[in-house]
């Protein structure tokens, strides 16, 4: 709707706008044909307004440039329930980084290519890079087990490592009632005989079909991964980079005479000398 509301605006502040041109205008109308120009640019500005205030509050704007080696658009989701993503630059550093303005994310490598730029889904409390199928498979666990967060994940998985292959249902039931987090499900009919009918690697891998490109929830993600947020780590790295700057200013080896602690007097030493003798050189007329 906008780019559409930007093109009739653009339409009509060009026709406002090229009038004259086209149509012979006698004297006495000058001063309308400077109004039509002056509402044409008038509506162009709106028009154009429209436009950039949209794309660069979202961040499309970003898609239209060319892709660039080294350079990742980086889907950036907000927490919460039905958080806002923003499109945001970033460019790959050492050691598989992803640097962008006031954050660092490490890269897993799961991205994904949108009209040939090299894409990432990364999240606000999230220090790396989240796939796509990562918040699909978080969304079955949560479904089919009724876990709430990774504390009960944890202890689902522990539960199903200590299963062991069972000749009868009597047995595999007992197994699971040791179970505490899956004691909802075997109390609901239905679900205990879905539970009953999966083989024991599926339980003990936690395995998922997933569909590729299709996500229910991303924001489960956030409830299941605690990590150091991006703002935190790119502290971190910023303080582990002063801390080896300051040690590299303040310490030295015994003996040792540090030379450039003396160099920003010696160059003022330098420049006051030169205005001096330049001083000197207009006084005396040498």
């Amino acid at each position: 709707m906008i780019i559409e509301l930007s093109i009739i605006f653009f339409i009509i502040g060009i026709g406002l706008g090229t009038m004259d041109l086209f149509v012979v205008m006698p004297p006495e109308l000058a001063p309308m044909v400077f109004m039509n120009r002056m509402l044409g640019a008038v509506f162009i500005g709106v028009g154009l307004v429209f436009l950039l205030s949209r794309g660069f509050s979202t961040g499309a704007f970003l898609l239209m440039d060319l892709p660039k080696p080294g350079k990742v658009l980086l889907f950036h989701q907000r927490r919460g329930k039905n958080p806002n993503t923003k499109i945001i630059s970033g460019k790959l550093k050492d050691l598989e980084y992803i640097k962008t303005k006031g954050k660092v994310f490490k890269d897993t490598g799961n991205g994904f290519r949108l009209s040939g730029h090299d894409c990432r889904r990364t999240h606000e409390m999230i220090a790396f890079d989240t796939p796509d199928w990562l918040g699909e498979w978080f969304n079955q666990v949560k479904r089919k087990y009724l876990v709430e967060n990774r504390t009960d994940l944890y202890e689902l998985y522990e539960g199903f490592q200590s299963l062991s292959p069972c000749d009868t249902e009597a047995e595999a039931v007992a197994q699971l009632e040791e179970i505490e987090s899956l004691r909802p499900l075997l109390n609901n009919p239905e679900k205990k005989k879905w539970l009953l009918g999966q083989d024991l690697d599926t339980l003990q891998h936690l395995s998922e079909t997933l569909w590729d490109g299709r996500v229910v929830r991303m924001e489960d993600v956030e409830e299941f991964i605690e990590s150091a947020t991006p703002n935190e780590l790119d502290a971190l790295v910023k303080q582990e980079y002063l801390n080896d700057v300051m040690r590299d200013r303040n310490y030295s080896d015994p003996g040792e005479i540090n030379w450039g602690r003396w160099l920003p007097l010696f160059g003022f030493f330098v420049i006051c000398c030169a205005l001096a003798a330049i001083l000197l050189q207009s006084t005396f007329g040498g």
